[in-house]
């Protein structure tokens, strides 16, 4: 436990000051391992309209309820004297106008959700409740909608928002056969070519360095040869426009699954040391509690597909990344995709995916198709056997538990988080505080089941 230094010299307990924020939340909203069990067989909508297309069958329908909240706490500033004793900083507040931007996921390979259903965001500010309409943009260059919310503040130290969304996810069966008689498109469709760059997505904006980098770290733009080059040696210089579009996704698959090895950790916090080095250079105090046990989190260590493909290991979120941008290199449109998992709980609670593009022209359709590259390691694919059929490369039978929530683990735009990327984006016509504490959570529910639903 670390303490930080109240205007008046006494020490404060964050922790404490969490939990009081979080028993402020209706219990409606804090989902449990028991809830997550008894709604495992509640009824499906069997009155829900699947879409229906030749490459992939859709059943087994849900609908969620999707809660996500963050918490911004503002800590007094605080440093090392000369001899090494904790001094307190001046007292802060966040500035007076605020913008919150937070993702939306209408449609997946698995999910939709309708553009028409509001999407309900409340504002807490020192324990007072805010109520504000956002306004839908798209990411530029992109298919990806984003809710934007403003608010004017006032001398304001602790924040809390919670915004509410709710889609409909289902299974997915491949039919590879039928995939595999599609060929490369003279051009894809405007939705699927906004995919195809950049090829690695940013996680930060490259000229705002995170807060806890050291002062005068340049923190530069991905490096796109990486993966370029990746693909090349995997294709041994030849054009991988040579497989078709499914087949070459398949091959490239296994090999990320092969250059890569997975350490399986993904909602994580940066360690207590963290809070050593903040001190001493004086930063702030940054987040050190890992509330994973929990169901709280500072955010997710995730790394750029360059990064990724350097050091050849990661987290699942980063195996993801690195297949989303090695199938653009290759020229199939490709989005990573994270979604909030009802039955899972710790790390497993988040997970993700790629999703890439096929177009059938001659019904001018697209398909978007999931891969789950995790699963894929888990059961051992090898790129010597790409022609096979492998389940979770397309068929799933695990997403109808899965509410998508995001293309980005970071807004594609000049939005900022504290130490790490954690979906949401925030910013400011003044400069934001260094001294902000993060917290991050999420909580998934069926939604209300119509009385003449059958069971499955």
């Amino acid at each position: 436990m670390y303490l930080s230094i109240h205007p008046k010299g006494t020490p404060v307990n964050h922790l404490a000051v969490l939990l009081s924020l979080i028993l402020t939340i209706p219990m409606g909203i804090l989902a449990t391992n028991a809830d997550a069990q008894s709604r495992k067989n509640n009824p499906s909508d069997l009155d829900i309209e699947l879409p229906e297309n030749p490459y992939l069958s859709y059943y087994r329908p849900r609908e969620w309820v999707v809660h996500q909240t963050v918490y911004l706490l503002l800590s007094q500033n605080v440093y090392l004297d000369r001899n090494f004793s904790i001094q307190a900083g001046k007292s802060e507040v966040f500035p007076e106008d605020i913008e919150f931007v937070y993702p939306l996921v209408y449609n997946s390979a698995a999910s939709w959700s309708d553009p028409t259903e509001k999407i309900l965001g409340t504002f807490y500010v020192n324990g007072r409740q805010l109520t504000v309409d956002p306004v839908i943009r798209y990411a530029p260059q992109t298919n990806a909608p984003y809710s934007i919310w403003n608010f004017n503040l006032r001398n304001a130290r602790v924040l809390r928002f919670t915004m509410t969304t709710y889609t409909t996810s289902v299974d997915t069966i491949f039919h590879e056969k039928e995939a595999l008689k599609l060929t490369w498109p003279d051009e894809w469709p405007t939705e699927a070519k906004a995919y195809l760059t950049p090829i690695i997505d940013s996680i930060g904006t490259p000229t705002s360095p995170p807060i806890t980098a050291p002062r005068g770290t340049v923190v530069t733009a991905p490096d796109e040869s990486v993966i370029t080059d990746l693909v090349d040696l995997w294709t041994d210089g030849n054009d991988p426009k040579q497989l078709s579009p499914v087949l070459l996704a398949k091959y490239l698959t296994a090999k990320v699954v092969e250059h890569i090895y997975s350490n399986d950790r993904s909602l994580v916090v940066p360690t207590t040391s963290g809070f050593n080095n903040s001190l001493a250079n004086n930063q702030g105090v940054g987040t050190t509690r890992n509330f994973g046990r929990s169901g709280f989190y500072a955010g997710f260590e995730v790394r750029t597909a360059d990064q990724a493909a350097r050091s050849k290991r990661g987290s699942r979120h980063d195996m993801t990344i690195l297949l989303t941008a090695v199938l653009r290199a290759a020229g199939i449109p490709a989005r990573s995709v994270i979604g909030i998992d009802n039955e899972e709980s710790g790390d497993d609670r988040v997970q993700s995916w790629t999703e890439f593009a096929l177009y059938d022209k001659d019904l001018d359709l697209l398909v978007w198709v999931p891969i789950d590259i995790d699963e894929l390691r888990g059961r051992g694919i090898r790129s010597s056997r790409y022609k096979d059929k492998w389940k979770f490369f397309g068929t799933s039978d695990r997403l109808h538990t899965i509410a998508p929530v995001s293309f980005y683990f970071h807004p594609p735009a000049a939005y900022q988080s504290f130490e790490v990327p954690a979906l949401y984006g925030i910013r400011s016509t003044e400069p934001l505080s260094r001294f902000v504490e993060q917290i991050i959570t999420f909580s998934i529910s069926r939604k209300t089941v119509r009385g003449d639903d059958k069971k499955d």
